[in-house]
């Protein structure tokens, strides 16, 4: 029998056909946040289930915003939730991302330019995100 993705709470097909929904119309919009600093930091609003573009000109170091902010914007803010994040390297040098307090990344940490990175982000613990890299592709 396979594992359900759903949470327990899910007694109906109904629900879960809701909450399917409601994921699919999250994708669907998704903000598209840009920066053309140097530097910056990655607000929670900016992280969960969004897309990130660099236009900077020069090497970039982005750092997320604290997990204890990332797990608050989080609707369902329980060890196991998760988000998706795109970074997209639009700028001439390479970009970095690290972890605020509370946050660990995993993986590759950096972006050559005309890349873009897919993570995946779960929370972990009480204060506690991890945002793995899941590869990158150019553009």
């Amino acid at each position: 029998m396979a594992t359900s993705r759903f949470p327990t709470a899910t007694v109906s097909e109904a629900d879960a056909i809701d909450q399917v929904e409601d994921l699919a119309q999250q994708a669907t919009s998704w903000g598209d946040n840009a920066v053309a600093a140097g530097t910056a930091t990655i607000t929670a609003a900016q992280l969960i289930n969004a897309n990130y573009r660099i236009t900077s000109g020069t090497t970039s170091t982005l750092t997320t915003d604290t997990a204890a902010n990332i797990i608050a914007a989080l609707k369902q803010e329980q060890v196991g939730s998760s988000f998706d994040f795109i970074l997209v390297n639009g700028g001439s040098g390479t970009a970095t991302i690290a972890g605020g307090t509370g946050v660990t990344i995993l993986g590759v940490n950096s972006l050559a330019t005309t890349k873009s990175m897919a993570f995946k982000g779960w929370v972990t613990g009480a204060g506690a995100v991890s945002l793995l890299s899941l590869g990158s592709a150019a553009f």
